[in-house]
């Protein structure tokens, strides 16, 4: 038989829906299945050290694109200074191992039940999978994510 219709076995129901008694297809349990398990992995592997280091590798990379733009000029203004030069110039100015620093304290949080309004763009996915995969409750917050149709009905 198939792995939709089994009436002849005994020790399964004869549904005409998926087995978990859900009124979907087999084919949408099993993606419903592996979008689970994917964010089980992905909840693992964000709680590694290796995530964290390359966390603050990512956030330090964007913020020096963000001081230069233009990847040609960011290369001739390091070879002009060198590495430690510009490193020194940028923490004086954006003081990023402090920022990294007061990240890691643990202090009482000022508020702990936070409404998130997103707009349903590529940017606004880490807001989105934060909740689904704990990381707000980890940080002690309870936060109710929800999607609105523009920006004037989240910007307050």
């Amino acid at each position: 038989m198939t792995q939709y219709f089994d009436p002849y076995n005994a020790d399964r129901p004869l549904m005409l829906k998926c087995s978990c008694g859900r009124d979907h297809t087999v084919a949408e349990h099993q993606q419903e299945l592996a979008a689970a398990q994917a964010a089980v992995e992905l909840k693992r592997r964000s709680e590694t050290t290796e995530f964290e280091d390359y966390s603050n590798q990512f956030i330090e990379a964007t913020l020096i694109k963000s001081l230069f733009p233009q990847d040609a000029v960011r290369r001739r203004f390091l070879r002009a200074v060198g590495k430690g030069t510009a490193m020194a110039a940028i923490a004086s100015v954006l003081p990023v191992a402090s920022l990294q620093a007061m990240a890691q304290e643990k202090r009482s949080l000022e508020k702990t039940n936070l409404k998130i309004g997103f707009i349903p763009i590529t940017c606004a996915t880490p807001l989105i999978m934060a909740h689904p995969l704990g990381f707000y409750k980890k940080e002690g917050l309870n936060v109710e994510v929800t999607k609105t149709a523009g920006w004037a009905l989240i910007r307050d």
